[in-house]
Order: C-alpha cells, then sequence, then structure tokens
C-alpha cells in the first residue's frame, strides 16, 4: 500500500515547480520517498503531500524539445527549465534513463553546487525510487539553476592529498580564502560569492583513490556534528545522493573532482569554521535506528526527515556510529521544540 502511494504521489510531483517563493526547494518528493523507506503507511505519505503542495507553484507548461547539441549551451538559464524538462523528457523514452545519465551527468556535474546541491539530491531520491519522470525533473531542475564555480578538472596539477579534513582545514589556514558569510543569502549565493579567482585550482587539491567518496561524505558528516550548520546539513545530505548517482558517471575521478570543488566552496562559504581533527566516535548508548525512525516518521520539517534518513543509509554503507548520534540530536532538538 505504502509503495503504491509513493508512486501515485511522485507521479503528481510534475504539477508543482521544483522552486517557490524565489528560490526556496519543494522537497516534497524527497521527503516523500524518505518516509517511504522508513516505513511510513500511506496515509501518512498522503497527509504529508496534502499539507506540504499548499504552498507550491505550478510547474510552467509548453517546453519546447531543445536538440543534444543545443541544451549545453543553456545550462544555468533558470527560464529554460520548461524545455529542459521536455528535452529530458523526451531523452528518457528514446534512449533511457541510464543512457540519459551517461550522457547529462559529465555537462552537469561541473555545476553540482546547483541550488544547494537540490537537484543532484533529487536526482538521488529519484533514482531510488525508480521514478523516470523524477529523474527527468531533477536534470531539468540541475541544467537550469547549473552552478559553476569556476577551474578545470583533470588539469596536470599534482594533488596535495587525499584527505578532504586535511584539506578543509588547509583553507581555513589560508588568509586569500576570507568570505564573510550573509546570514540572509541562499546557500547558493554564498558559495558562489565565496569562490574568488584564486579558489580555481582548489578542485585538484584532492588525490582521487577508490576510498575518495567515503572520505567526503565523513568530513561532511564531521562538519555538520561540529557546527549543526545548515550549509553542512546539505553536505551531508548531498553525499548521499553523490554515492547513488556516481554509478552512472562514466568518468569517475572527474565527477568527484567536482563534487570536493563544490563541498570546498560550502565550507568557504560558512565562514571556514574549525575541522575537528579528531572526532569522538558516536554514542554507544543512544537509540537504535528502529526507535529512530519511529520518530522520524511523526516529524513535519522536511529537512529533519531528509537528515535522519540519510544518517540511516550512510551508516549502513559506511557503518560509522556518528550517524546515528547527529540523527538522535536532530530528533530530540524537534521533539524539543514542539514541547
Amino acid at each position: 500500500m505504502s509503495q503504491a502511494a509513493l508512486s501515485e504521489l511522485l507521479a503528481r510531483q510534475g504539477l508543482y515547480h521544483p522552486e517557490y517563493r524565489g528560490g526556496l526547494c519543494n522537497h516534497l518528493p524527497m521527503a516523500l520517498v524518505a518516509l517511504a523507506r522508513m516505513g511510513a503507511p500511506a496515509d501518512r505519505l498522503r497527509l504529508y503531500a496534502r499539507l506540504y503542495e499548499r504552498r507550491l507553484e505550478p510547474a510552467p507548461e509548453g517546453g519546447k524539445i531543445l536538440p543534444q547539441e543545443c541544451w549545453p549551451q543553456n545550462l544555468g538559464r533558470r527560464r529554460r527549465y520548461a524545455d529542459f524538462l521536455a528535452t529530458f523528457q523526451r531523452a528518457a523514452t528514446e534512449r533511457g534513463l541510464p543512457q540519459l545519465l551517461r550522457d547529462a551527468l559529465p555537462l552537469l556535474m561541473p555545476g553540482c553546487a546547483a541550488a544547494a546541491f537540490h537537484p543532484l539530491i533529487r536526482l538521488g531520491y529519484a533514482l531510488e525510487a525508480e521514478a523516470q519522470r523524477e529523474v527527468a525533473i531533477a536534470l531539468a531542475y540541475w541544467a537550469a539553476r547549473h552552478l559553476s564555480l569556476g577551474g578545470t578538472s583533470g588539469t596536470e596539477a599534482r594533488p596535495l592529498s587525499g584527505d578532504p579534513e586535511m584539506l578543509l582545514s588547509r583553507l581555513a589556514d589560508d588568509p586569500t580564502f576570507n568570505h564573510r558569510p550573509d546570514a540572509d543569502s541562499l546557500i547558493d549565493a554564498e558559495m558562489k560569492r565565496a569562490t574568488v579567482p584564486e579558489f580555481a585550482p582548489v578542485i585538484d587539491w584532492l588525490e582521487i583513490g577508490p576510498d575518495s567518496i567515503r572520505l567526503l561524505a565523513r568530513a561532511a558528516l564531521r562538519l555538520y556534528a561540529a557546527t549543526g550548520d545548515f550549509t553542512a546539513l546539505h553536505m551531508l545530505t548531498g553525499m548521499q545522493a553523490v554515492r547513488l548517482v556516481l554509478p552512472y558517471c562514466e568518468d569517475r575521478s572527474a565527477a568527484l573532482r567536482w563534487i570536493w570543488q563544490a563541498l570546498a566552496a560550502a565550507y568557504l562559504s560558512i565562514g571556514k569554521p574549525p575541522v575537528p581533527v579528531h572526532h569522538s566516535p558516536g554514542a554507544t548508548n543512544a537509540p537504535g535506528w528502529p526507535e529512530i525512525l519511529n520518530w522520524t516518521l511523526e516529524a513535519d520539517d522536511e529537512h529533519v526527515i531528509k537528515l535522519v534518513y540519510s544518517c540511516w543509509v550512510e551508516d549502513r554503507a559506511y557503518a560509522d556510529s556518528l550517524y546515528r548520534t547527529v540523527a538522535v540530536s536532530m530528533v530530540r532538538n524537534q521533539l524539543s521544540e514542539a514541547r
């Protein structure tokens, strides 16, 4: 019943724009997938969708299909969202999703910071749900909000380290990067403002290896655990999406360099908070995942739902108990505020 309700509700998402109120992200499809995977019954999914849809704006109509050689020239143009959507829907039908992803991702990955990682995250959830229309929407959203941070992946520059946390500490110690965050600005705007011209070579600082995705995920996790910062939250949930999207990237190393660049820009955008050199392990006396998930099923905040879900599945992938500690802290804070 829950899977049928999820499919039904995801099919409705084409009615709504991926953003509303001038740039806020529509998290509904992602929250629905997370709730369903955590065990929410069909009536909970329908109620959540009904309440959330009240804030959304309708999707534009009448998109035209762009030639294969034309759509990359329009990356970053928000007004072309409907055209991107029509283009990717046609490509998914004609070529199939795997081929569409293999064709599109090399062009989209250099802009993976788009809309504070939300198109990337939405794509990860769409792949998990095996929802073709959702995949096309995520790709169109990504293309329309594509955000270049400068630099070129794969130059002859020698990497500095394979440890992202050490590289973040290097950024923190470098007086060249001295961004002062604006609390009233959107995340992606702050990321762009933080990337001064000297930022371009940073993309090649990270030495890519077999363990790079785990190390990047760990850096995002530890940064969020240390700061509770809202941008760092998106870094953490973004890395869950990377794990799902990466198998469709034929050049894995290039994709991970773009991801590293985006995480580095996000770190600079929040003012370079200290990166813990040694982080204490997760508390062994924290509640177990079944209890944490049951609490989360009652949450209304989409960021709570997504963060807890990301922590759950990433703990299963990497066996890091800090994910459970972070999830417990988030849920307890929400329960305390509710009282």
